[in-house]
């Protein structure tokens, strides 16, 4: 934050989960933490699939308000985006034109 020169930030994304280097849970704890100081005011996560979502809700029943995650017209995250609405969480798209190059050059899309 001191770096960042800012009282706070309006989201902070905890970004993937790393199944080698299972300690999401201890990160999300600090970011829970910071949230109670007034540091963050929302956190969310990245690239998390439902049984990870489901086990920080049964580990601190904190949920994300957000899922960044890859979503574009040839990866629609369909049965994911259905998951995080049931759990009142906003999907936001990380590369929503996928690669530019191959999108724009398919006559269904442009």
């Amino acid at each position: 934050m001191y770096r960042s020169k800012l009282d706070y930030f309006d989201l902070y994304l905890l970004h993937w989960t790393n199944p080698i280097d299972d300690h999401y849970l201890e990160v999300w704890h600090t970011l829970i933490q910071a949230q109670k100081f007034g540091l963050v005011k929302s956190i969310g996560v990245c690239n998390f699939l439902p049984e990870h979502i489901e086990r920080l809700k049964k580990e601190t029943n904190i949920l994300p308000v957000v899922n960044q995650v890859e979503l574009h017209p040839y990866f629609n995250q369909q049965e994911l985006r259905e998951y995080n609405n049931t759990q009142n969480i906003l999907t936001q798209a990380w590369s929503p034109l996928g690669c530019a190059s191959v999108i724009l050059k398919d006559p269904v899309l442009v």
